[in-house]
């Protein structure tokens, strides 16, 4: 390689470590005193499958971390964060987060399903998030008319009930 390339080489090799270096300082990446408030919680297994998270249960929590890339953390040494003061705290940032609901599926019997005699019906459906429902409520014409008796788990659920002849018209709903 000719004198010229090398140095020219060298310039672009030393300017890329330059902004490698300045966008940590700029982005905040690096280490630094992680300030946590009641309820939020840092995944550290982002960093590690085998570190567990943790959860704030008090006012304030403060963990010292080393942002690997923006929004995950390693734990370190508290010692290295011995020289940071309350000021220089790093927040979380705080995304809104739409809680998700549980989801009913009937799967038995279709809309619209018409009976030409009275008989017993099996309403069979499935739930998502089966662990936040304390009951699910059969209705019909506006009216609860048979509710579930036994846990909602997240496999086929079924709820009886004797319908007259006619349309069934109705829904399932969770409490």
């Amino acid at each position: 390689m000719k004198k010229g390339v090398k140095r020219e080489l060298k310039v672009v090799i030393i300017s890329l470590l330059f902004v490698l270096i300045y966008s940590n300082l700029v982005f905040g990446l690096g280490e630094k005193l992680l300030c946590l408030k009641n309820g939020e919680i840092v995944k550290f297994s982002l960093c590690n499958l085998d570190i567990p998270d943790k959860t704030c249960n008090s006012n304030e929590c403060k963990y010292c971390v080393n942002e690997i890339r923006t929004g995950v953390y390693c734990p370190v040494s508290l010692n290295k964060c011995n020289t940071y003061s309350a000021q220089e705290c790093t927040y979380l940032i705080e995304t809104p987060i739409e809680p998700e609901l549980p989801k009913i599926t009937l799967l038995f019997p279709d809309n619209d399903y018409k009976s030409t005699i009275a008989k017993t019906i099996n309403f069979s459906f499935y739930v998502t998030r089966s662990y936040e429902i304390n009951s699910c409520n059969l209705i019909l014409n506006e009216k609860v008319v048979a509710s579930s008796t036994s846990l909602i788990q997240s496999k086929t659920n079924r709820i009886s009930y004797t319908v007259e002849t006619g349309i069934i018209i109705g829904e399932l709903n969770v409490l």
